[in-house]
Order: C-alpha cells, then sequence, then structure tokens
C-alpha cells in the first residue's frame, strides 16, 4: 500500500516568495526522487526545469515568466505559540469554586 509523502516547496517570483506544498505517493520505506519531486511540480500547474541537483532547486515558466522552485527538505510546521497561548489564557473567566 502507497503512503502519502507531503512536499513542501517555496516559489519564489518577483521577490515574492509563497510556501506551498504537493504530495509524492510512495512505496514505504522509498525517498521520493528528482523524478517525482518534479512531476509533483508538474501537477502543481509549473512547468519545471532541474538547475540544482543538490539543493533540488527548480526553474519554473509560466506565461514567459520565469521564477524559481525550492523544493524544502527541512521543513517543519509551526509548533503552538506558548505566549499567545499565555495571553489567551490570562483573558479567560476563572472557573468558580464549588
Amino acid at each position: 500500500m502507497k503512503k502519502e509523502f507531503i512536499v513542501h516547496f517555496k516559489v519564489i517570483r518577483d521577490g515574492e516568495i509563497k510556501l506551498l506544498r504537493g504530495l509524492i505517493p510512495l512505496e514505504p520505506g522509498a525517498e521520493p526522487t528528482l523524478a517525482q519531486f518534479a512531476q509533483c511540480l508538474k501537477e502543481c500547474g509549473h512547468d519545471v526545469k532541474l538547475i540544482d541537483e543538490r539543493r533540488v532547486i527548480f526553474a519554473g515558466r509560466k506565461d514567459g515568466e520565469e521564477y524559481k522552485i525550492d523544493v524544502l527538505d527541512d521543513y517543519h510546521p509551526a509548533t503552538r505559540d506558548q505566549d499567545a497561548e499565555q495571553l489567551a489564557t490570562a483573558f479567560q473567566k476563572p472557573e468558580p469554586l464549588l
């Protein structure tokens, strides 16, 4: 049974950076290949060409405009913001004692 590998990548266009993601179906224990990364990006609507194999950076082209796509291998989603949680807790009413 195949598992889904979530690919996080950033699109760098005109000084603007967008963080996006895609999916690659993989066999259990397998690692994604460069061809699978390229196929995933094509399925996301990007016409890509590999320009840096070591850092997994692609050149994209859309409507005559060129941009770069950087596949992130060390992406970690943001963890909980403890400061915001403490601030929110400060505004909550205390539970009444019975």
